[in-house]
């Protein structure tokens, strides 16, 4: 999942159970803009480094499918920032070769569906700098920011930008799901991406059953409160780690 305007600042902090979450932060650490990721933890990736300006914020993970190496990027651009082509340029360009760019880029022009005939600065120098660099756009066509204001219509600010991509194999859906003036967009790609390699073997013939339940007594605790969902989650996590700290000392051959 992309999250475009977080307003996250250091001072955040968000966990979800089997899920990484990876962020960036505005660089003046105020309470607006930033981007962040949300991936499941079986999926095999890693973070690669954050582009936090003024004028753009991203949060960028690499993934695996069966072509290679995947960069997938959240990003927020403010609307008040004019961004050249240069820049718009060594943005793309620190994503590398393969890459889906995804977010809110408050740039408008017809070329991916915005619904004024005029494009704005950022939509004029975004589209020149997709087709001088061989990019695509992943878009519904349909508008994505419902303004407040019944003087303003609606507009698609939010799409991606992807490169080394067939685009016969990627879709783009919107969704009235969630409540927020802007509206999420699902882009499905058809691939098979890698996962993490887990051992899910968790004892073996070697594995001292008794020295086992003898630990799990002895450092169980049961007489904890259980009144709110985040306290829930901590005796959950605190249980595994206390199984997988039981098999690794009695069970020759864990790891």
């Amino acid at each position: 999942m992309l999250v475009s305007e977080t307003h996250f600042t250091n001072k955040n902090y968000i966990r979800i159970p089997n899920y990484s979450i990876y962020t960036t932060n505005h660089p003046n650490n105020k309470a607006h803009g930033g981007t962040a990721i949300i991936i499941k933890t079986s999926i095999k990736h890693h973070e690669i480094d954050k582009y936090h300006k003024e004028f753009l914020q991203a949060t960028s993970i690499m993934i695996e499918d069966w072509s290679g190496p995947l960069v997938i990027s959240a990003i927020y651009s403010p609307p008040k920032y004019a961004i050249s082509q240069q820049l718009y340029t060594e943005f793309f360009e620190s994503l590398g070769h393969r890459f889906i760019a995804g977010g809110d880029y408050n740039a408008k022009h017809p070329w991916w569906g915005s619904r004024s005939p005029t494009p704005n600065a950022k939509g004029r120098q975004l589209y020149e700098t997709i087709l001088s660099n061989n990019l695509s756009t992943i878009s519904t066509g349909e508008p994505t920011y419902w303004p407040s204001d019944s003087n303003k219509l609606p507009d698609l600010i939010d799409f991606a930008v992807s490169k080394g991509l067939n685009p016969f194999h990627v879709k783009a859906q919107s969704s009235l799901k969630l409540t927020s003036d802007h509206s999420p967009i699902l882009v499905t790609v058809e691939t098979k991406i890698s996962l993490m390699d887990i051992n899910n073997k968790l004892h073996n013939k070697n594995t001292d059953w008794t020295e086992y339940k003898t630990y799990i007594n002895s450092n169980l605790t049961c007489n904890v409160s259980l009144k709110k969902p985040d306290e829930l989650e901590d005796e959950i996590e605190k249980f595994n780690i206390l199984i997988h700290r039981a098999i690794s000392a009695f069970n020759s051959g864990y790891e």
